[in-house]
């Protein structure tokens, strides 16, 4: 059960990515101006989703 739970949150954790990836190309693509501020604007949000995953990860282990 535990390794079935491991997985899915792998599988959810690379969406993730993918899914950060596209936003932030969309973002640069969208205000090449405000490089560095959507840079700072996007970080944070991302930190507390790994938070989120961690703390997922480590109530299912």
């Amino acid at each position: 059960m535990s390794c079935n739970y491991i997985y899915i949150l792998s599988t959810f954790i690379c969406l993730l990515n993918k899914l950060k990836n596209n936003l932030l190309n969309a973002m640069s693509k969208a205000d090449v101006h405000f490089h560095k501020h959507s840079r700072t604007h996007t970080s944070p949000y991302y930190t507390v989703l790994q938070y989120i995953l961690l703390f997922l990860w480590f109530s299912f282990k």
